[in-house]
């Protein structure tokens, strides 16, 4: 009988310990994962954050990357427009007259020697130059006669007069210039006649300081 009561006990005692255990071991688990689950929270918070600040340096570095592109393709292109500006120009300069007597009037003086001919506007050969796109131009002449002698000159567009000169000395060799601005269109027509010819209109070069010479450049 005894031994039927102890036996008894012993399997309410053992029925007890293994009904209150799965309850204390849940709760811990419990207690466990929402802690673990805590830890992951801050952990993605931590992430985001992270993220967030490479999106904002990421995006500050791109900035900076477009300006300085930009900053260099300002740099390129300088250069670009500058020859496109160098082959916009017109300008010319001729020097040394092909015939220094001045008999008759509307002679054409002819500057034979070419230093400079942008545009390829100025003929050496007629004296005349065309102006190869329009636009505003300035053209200067410069003339030099014997001592004794005289000239009469004109800047001549078109067959119109805009700009001329006049020149005599009987005692030293002496030069003038004359020069005028005006606007032309394409295929304009320029060129230095005499307004006035006779046996003592004569002009006068030398390699020194006398020099004939024509020249003009586009203004804008």
């Amino acid at each position: 009988m005894n031994k039927l009561f102890m036996a008894l006990f012993c399997m309410a005692v053992l029925s007890m310990v293994v009904s209150i255990e799965p309850k204390c071991s849940a709760f811990h688990y419990e207690e466990k994962l929402l802690e673990k689950m805590i830890r992951m929270e801050i952990e993605m918070e931590n992430i985001q954050k992270g993220i967030q600040a490479f999106k904002e340096e990421t995006k500050q570095q791109i900035e900076t990357i477009a300006d300085d592109l930009s900053s260099t393709k300002s740099q390129l292109e300088a250069p670009t427009n500058d020859v496109r500006s160098l082959n916009e120009m017109v300008a010319f300069s001729a020097q040394t007259v092909a015939e220094v007597a001045i008999p008759v009037s509307d002679q054409v003086f002819r500057f034979t020697r070419v230093d400079l001919n942008i545009g390829n506007g100025y003929d050496s050969t007629s004296g005349v130059f065309i102006a190869p796109r329009p636009g505003l131009y300035h053209f200067n002449v410069h003339i030099c006669i014997q001592a004794g002698y005289g000239a009469n000159f004109a800047i001549v567009v078109n067959n119109d007069m805009i700009g001329g000169s006049y020149i005599e000395n009987k005692h030293y060799f002496t030069c003038t210039s004359a020069s005028a601005i005006t606007t032309l269109t394409k295929g304009s027509r320029v060129w230095v006649k005499s307004t006035y010819g006779c046996g003592h209109c004569r002009l006068y070069q030398d390699t020194q300081e006398r020099r004939n010479s024509f020249s003009g450049f586009l203004l804008n």
